[in-house]
């Protein structure tokens, strides 16, 4: 169980990276095929193949800061739930930057030996 607390944490800390480095690749790498991003205020993503083309359309015009707060992570067998507060700034091209508090709530699944991302949900607080 600490194993795979570990590795969610790993996974989790990675796909930060990859947002703060603007890697739309690297992002939909973390997900499973037939995940679901569900972002406050817009639609539903489905598929690691549309996550990966909307980070490629967002980063072209803005870059994006996070910082997340993991509050509560429990694992039940290939399904686990990671709660997390994150501080986020995004700056478009003309140098315009808003941040904002999400509460985030990722839904991670076992697949062959990694966690993947499953359902990824969040609101502004």
């Amino acid at each position: 169980m600490e194993k795979d607390k570990l590795a969610i944490e790993k996974l989790l800390n990675n796909y930060s990276k990859a947002l703060i480095d603007g890697n739309a690749a690297a992002i939909a790498s973390f997900y499973c095929n037939d995940a679901e991003f569900m972002p406050d205020g817009f639609s539903t993503i489905r598929g690691a193949q549309q996550i990966h083309s909307s980070a490629q359309r967002f980063f072209q015009t803005q870059t994006l800061k996070a910082e997340f707060l993991l509050k509560n992570l429990s694992v039940e067998r290939d399904f686990a739930f990671a709660e997390s507060i994150a501080t986020v700034t995004t700056e478009n091209n003309q140098g315009q930057s808003i941040t904002v508090k999400t509460r985030d709530l990722f839904v991670v699944r076992r697949e062959a030996e990694d966690w993947k991302i499953f359902r990824y949900i969040f609101n502004k607080i």
